[in-house]
């Protein structure tokens, strides 16, 4: 459409008709027919172009803000303004096109929507005037059509202020969160190292937590910060680059007297040269990232533009495919963060298991041994404070089963704290008459005196 627009435009009083009553400095040498297929492209391409202009920023807005996922986009919003804007454009250009309205206008130096010659819409008695009887050709139709445009000039417009504030406020909210949340892992680091260590399973699985949401959490953060400033910046480019093409419009259509010299050669420069802004800024963007890379750090920008433009590497990128729309790639970064969030997890659930069957091998170590008065406490090493655990047989309390060779047995027991530093199990001393004695050093260490 900008390509149509620019064509189109850049005829400028060619496509007029010879005898036009307009003192156009530029040579004329068209028809009615000319001029009226010179008005119907520029204005066709002109409202088609404005929706597209929206969507491209709500597109950033989806993107940025809501995250939403490209494949979402392209599915279901993306073909709503597609119709939209095709709708739209072929709606107001017909209808022009019936009544024909399509003339000479001293407004531009093309043709475009206006009563020929321009008086006539305010003084139509003239016998130069021209009058098929439509809306259009009243001064109700011709004001009705001025502010119809001018308003839409000025919805796109606020839309696009508040896409641009929306853009804005993501990324600087996102970077202050994630200055908050460096501190916050900053703290949360320092006090884990001063904190005691209850057991060796859940501190492996914390450390593998740990280790999982750290790395992932630093890798889609900074993929994210990255493709958030470098998107947010080039849309904030695509948005200025309307303001400035546009503006002189809009103040224009806002006064019905006509314009002379710069006001003019402003328009005419800057909607011309629209598409070669657009251009400019997709180039800008693409030879960026390439750049970035560690191989085409040094890479000249006219070498980089050409491999652009005319590599086949990068063929699926430039303007030929998704001329302004960008790719990210936070659809990898989110697959890769369930990845290693699967992977530490999974990780953990076998460091479970091999600790469970380690523990059971221990324990058929002791199966059936008897402990005539055992006398047991037990401590985790570099803890704080700990609970230590007494057996005894007394008559009264609450009952603890012991497994034993000839029977259950059944031992009161009682906890008390203990501060020691190692972990063992201490037995009375005795003589090895009458009971079997056990020594072993692993997984618990014995205390006390053993006539073994």
């Amino acid at each position: 459409m900008i390509f149509i627009a620019n064509i189109s435009v850049g005829a400028g009083t060619l496509p007029m008709p010879k005898d036009n009553v307009y003192p156009f400095k530029g040579p004329m040498l068209g028809n009615d027919a000319t001029c009226t297929a010179q008005g119907f492209l520029v204005t066709f391409s002109q409202i088609c172009f404005l929706p597209c202009n929206v969507w491209l920023a709500i597109y950033y807005v989806c993107v940025l803000v809501f995250k939403l996922e490209a494949r979402t986009i392209s599915r279901y919003i993306e073909p709503f303004f597609y119709i939209f804007s095709l709708v739209t454009s072929l709606t107001g250009s017909l209808i022009c096109l019936k009544d024909e309205f399509y003339h000479a206008d001293p407004f531009n130096a093309h043709c475009y929507t206006a009563r020929y010659p321009i008086h006539c819409t305010w003084v139509p008695d003239g016998e130069e005037c021209y009058d098929n009887g439509s809306f259009l050709y009243t001064e109700a139709g011709y004001n009705t059509n001025n502010a119809v445009t001018l308003y839409t000039v000025c919805a796109v417009f606020g839309l696009l202020i508040i896409c641009m504030l929306a853009i804005i406020i993501n990324t600087y909210r996102f970077e202050r969160s994630m200055r908050v949340n460096s501190t916050s892992s900053a703290v949360q680091d320092s006090n884990a190292t001063t904190s005691p260590n209850v057991s060796a399973s859940q501190d492996t699985n914390s450390r593998a937590i740990d280790a999982a949401n750290t790395s992932q959490d630093n890798g889609t953060t900074r993929d994210h910060l990255k493709f958030s400033r470098i998107v947010a910046f080039q849309a904030m480019l695509y948005i200025l680059s309307f303001f400035i093409i546009y503006m002189p419009a809009a103040i224009a259509l806002s006064s019905n007297e006509v314009e002379e010299g710069a006001g003019v050669y402003s328009r005419i420069f800057l909607q011309n040269f629209e598409g070669f802004f657009i251009l400019c800024i997709f180039l800008y963007h693409k030879i960026h990232n390439m750049r970035r890379s560690k191989k085409r750090s040094d890479m000249p920008i006219c070498e980089a533009l050409s491999v652009v433009l005319f590599s086949g590497e990068h063929h699926d990128d430039i303007c030929l495919e998704n001329f302004t729309m960008v790719q990210l790639e936070i659809d990898d970064v989110r697959e890769r963060r369930v990845a290693m969030m699967e992977a530490a997890m999974m990780e953990i659930e076998m460091d479970e298991i091999t600790d469970d069957k380690a523990g059971s091998v221990e324990a058929e170590k002791y199966e059936g041994i008897s402990f005539a008065s055992p006398e047991v406490s037990y401590n985790i090493g570099d803890a704080v404070s700990s609970v230590g655990v007494s057996f005894a047989p007394e008559s009264g309390g609450v009952s603890h089963p012991l497994r034993s060779t000839s029977g259950p047995q059944y031992y009161n027991y009682r906890s008390s704290q203990s501060k020691s530093d190692s972990l063992g199990v201490s037995f009375p001393s005795e003589s090895t008459s009458g009971r079997k004695c056990y020594e072993d050093n692993y997984p618990l260490s014995y205390g006390g005196e053993s006539s073994c």
